[in-house]
């Protein structure tokens, strides 16, 4: 009878033992590898959710509208009868702030560039996620100026590419959040509303410094690279900064902002106006905020110094500025003499230098020096003497002395100084050694190296020459369409010759020769130089 009763009760222990060292073997072999696969889903997931905020923030800056990003931060653990699993985890969100410096001189939409360089200090955030994994290794998604990756296994890998710095377009995002750091299971609701956008600030040069946590790539396409400091130098290029401000919100996080953009400076659109007596311009000044976009709605009040002209219209001393940030006035040229336009809103104030040349009393200043005409028979040995700061090269009233076509005329000159010499060729082409006439082309030389050859004027700005009207060879639309792109940056770099010359060491320019015959001929033409 006791054998009976002892065989039941070793069965049932027996089975116990097998039920326990299975339920081992699932919590310490099956477990860890349910438990890593969904770490694994949460992974992917955020990997994507997180990727889209580069996405956003260049879709906002363009677009200015708000959109969010929804980041599903807590990391989820199935309950299993009999077994052990981890609790779910919350996700660690922070922000860390960078700096960039922006170093540039502006060019205006008259295409004068800015005398002095402007430096903004802006400050912006990289965003930080971190989940909380029991089972994966650590993982740490970053954000930072248009670019996205995560350090996973002691390296950084590149969730999405820069956009930074695209073509010509340098595109600086500052972001702002409304939180320092937070940590949470739930769904996370990221809000990216553009504060400041709209603005291209066009520059001739410019250095982006900035600061950043993953500076090996950006070294990696082509950046300078100092610890983690990156400098980039752009030329001729267009910056566009946009302020984004990020709100989070979700089951138990709110969080809202008051920061607002501010009228930070006044920009005259030109750097300096030179005008005839009796000539009109129209005078536009932007209203920028702390970020260098554009405000609208700013009451701009303009006053003169010196007797030098008026403003024209009945609100011609007090203008709003428009859709784009601009208030337009137009000034009067009335007596000759230096003086300035002075502008202010809101105690922010900027001035604008005049020069008006009365041509009657001084023909030298911007037509040839002989003062008892200003249509003169421009001569190869021609030289004109102490030009700066001007923006425009106006050739007009060309006219043959001996009764050529128009489609012969052509000059040669060169704008030198101590250092550098630019050589125009107008009506002509090189093709070898040989200069050949032919009607509407153009050549630049820099130091005796080409620039460019054979580039043609339009129809319009070649028939200008011949009339009172003029052509100003600087003028890159003036060229015809298929060429504009590939001499701007030429032109432009003239510009910024004539504009730049010190006092010390002007530039002067040369006639070599005009009205230069296929057959190595000369002469037999008379033209208008006019530099402005």
């Amino acid at each position: 009878m006791r054998n009976d009763g002892v065989s039941p009760l070793i069965g049932m222990i027996l089975g116990l033992g097998i039920i326990v060292g299975f339920i081992g073997i699932v919590q310490n072999f099956f477990v860890p590898e349910w438990m890593k696969a969904e770490e694994w889903d949460h992974y992917e997931l955020v990997s994507s959710e997180f990727s889209y905020l580069a996405k956003i923030v260049a879709l906002s800056s363009s677009t200015g509208s708000p959109n969010t990003v929804t980041i599903d931060m807590g990391v989820k653990h199935s309950d299993y009868p009999f077994l052990l699993t981890p609790p779910d985890t919350a996700s660690f969100i922070k922000v860390r702030e960078l700096y960039i410096n922006i170093t540039y001189y502006e060019i205006f939409p008259n295409r004068s560039i800015a005398l002095k360089p402007k430096t903004l200090v802006l400050n912006t955030s990289a965003i930080i996620l971190k989940p909380d994994y029991v089972y994966l290794d650590d993982v740490e998604f970053t954000y930072e100026h248009g670019y996205a990756f995560k350090r996973y296994r002691n390296a950084n890998v590149t969730l999405t590419d820069q956009n930074m710095f695209i073509g010509d377009t340098v595109n600086i995002y500052i972001i702002n959040t409304t939180f320092d750091s937070l940590a949470t299971t739930q769904p996370l609701n990221l809000v990216f509303s553009p504060l400041s956008y709209g603005g291209v600030i066009s520059v001739a040069n410019a250095t982006i410094q900035f600061e950043s946590l993953n500076p090996s790539y950006w070294e990696s396409i082509g950046a300078d690279v100092t610890g983690n400091i990156v400098e980039v130098n752009v030329t001729n290029a267009r910056l566009k900064i946009a302020t984004i401000m990020v709100t989070s919100s979700g089951s138990n996080i709110t969080t809202t902002s008051d920061i607002s953009p501010q009228l930070n400076e006044l920009v005259p659109l030109s750097s300096q106006l030179n005008l005839f007596v009796g000539e009109t311009e129209k005078v536009e000044v932007m209203a920028r905020d702390q970020f260098g976009n554009p405000i609208t709605g700013i009451t701009i009040n303009a006053s003169i110094s010196g007797n030098i002209g008026n403003f024209d219209g009945s609100f011609a001393t007090s203008e709003k500025t428009d859709a784009n940030g601009i208030a337009t006035f137009y000034f009067t040229a009335t007596n000759e003499g230096l003086g300035t336009l002075n502008f202010e809103a809101e105690s922010k104030q900027a001035s604008l230098p005049v020069e008006v040349i009365d041509v009657n009393t001084s023909v030298e200043k911007k037509w040839d020096q002989d003062k008892s005409n200003t249509s003169v028979v421009v001569s190869p040995d021609f030289v004109w003497t102490g030009i700066s700061g001007a923006s425009k090269i106006v050739l007009k009233n060309a006219v043959s002395l001996t009764g050529q076509d128009n489609n012969k005329f052509n000059i040669i000159f060169t704008l030198y100084n101590s250092s550098t010499y630019y050589t125009f060729g107008v009506g002509l082409k090189i093709e070898g050694d040989e200069y050949k006439v032919k009607s509407k082309k153009v050549f630049l030389y820099k130091n005796g190296q080409e620039l460019f050859n054979n580039k043609e004027l339009n129809s319009t700005a070649w028939d200008n020459i011949f009339t009172n009207i003029g052509t100003d060879i600087l003028d890159v639309d003036n060229y015809a369409s298929s060429d504009q792109s590939s001499i701007e940056t030429y032109l432009q770099e003239v510009i910024n010759f004539l504009q730049n010359a010190p006092p010390s060491d002007p530039v002067k320019l040369a006639v070599q020769n005009i009205g230069f015959q296929e057959e190595h001929g000369g002469g037999g033409w008379k033209v208008d130089i006019q530099i402005i």
